[in-house]
């Protein structure tokens, strides 16, 4: 299982990183709300696969009685699911990715490089945004926001 089939909260990088802001007292609520996020959204997707392939049992159960216009549009609907629910999880695993990345940067990070883990970690945020744009079938979103309170709050102590 590569790092982003696995739940978030299991990577190691993750796990220090929220160490780390936890045993030097500092609060990241942007972070931990993208991590839930991320969480809930894994949950949902697990959810959302197990009632696909139930659909498709339950269309592969239907006896040829049943009619052929009926079974064909219903397994073209289960294919557009699937493909829907695979992009859905390409966009996760790619927010993932980002996130495990920006934690492994944030334990060896400086103060120059505070600035473009910002970036990123908007970057990231405004994926997570995309995702459930994505799933809901709207168009996604391409402004991202500019550094604000967790740069701020990541930069004080290295300022000192």
């Amino acid at each position: 299982m590569n790092a982003a089939e696995a739940p978030i909260l299991e990577n190691s990088l993750v796990k220090e990183l929220l160490g780390v802001l936890r045993g030097s007292g500092v609060k990241a609520p942007e972070l931990a709300e993208v991590i839930r996020h991320v969480t809930a959204i894994e949950r949902e997707l697990a959810r959302a696969a197990a009632e696909l392939a139930t659909l498709r049992s339950d269309i592969a159960a239907l006896r040829e009685e049943c009619g052929h216009p009926v079974k064909f549009a219903l397994e073209k609907a289960a294919a557009r699911l699937s493909s829907r629910l695979q992009r859905v999880r390409d966009g996760l695993s790619d927010l993932k990715d980002k996130i495990i990345e920006n934690c492994g940067r944030f334990a060896d990070m400086k103060s120059a490089k505070i600035e473009s883990m910002s970036e990123q970690y908007h970057a990231a945020g405004l994926a997570a945004r995309n995702i459930g744009r994505a799933f809901s079938g709207r168009e996604p979103l391409q402004a991202i926001k500019s550094n604000g309170r967790l740069a701020a709050l990541i930069e004080s102590p290295v300022r000192l």
